[in-house]
């Protein structure tokens, strides 16, 4: 896998389908182990528009705005 500065990565554990949290909204994500990295989850571009996130970098906040489900913060 590349990263977004053009250096490559390689990793041997991958978890499809994990279910996770954010507030009230329960959702799923494959995720990937990226050696020993202090985050706790990185979610990229694909993964916060397919949940319609909408960046807010002022107020320091992500709304997502998915049909048919209430407004999450």
């Amino acid at each position: 896998m590349s990263t977004p500065i053009g250096g490559e990565l390689s990793t041997n554990m991958y978890f499809r389908g994990c279910e996770m949290f954010i507030g009230e909204m329960r959702t799923q994500a494959d995720l990937i182990q990226i050696g020993e990295i202090e985050y706790d989850i990185i979610l990229g571009i694909d993964w916060l528009s397919t949940y319609w996130a909408l960046v807010d970098c002022h107020q320091k906040k992500i709304i997502f705005k998915m049909e048919r489900i209430p407004e999450c913060v």
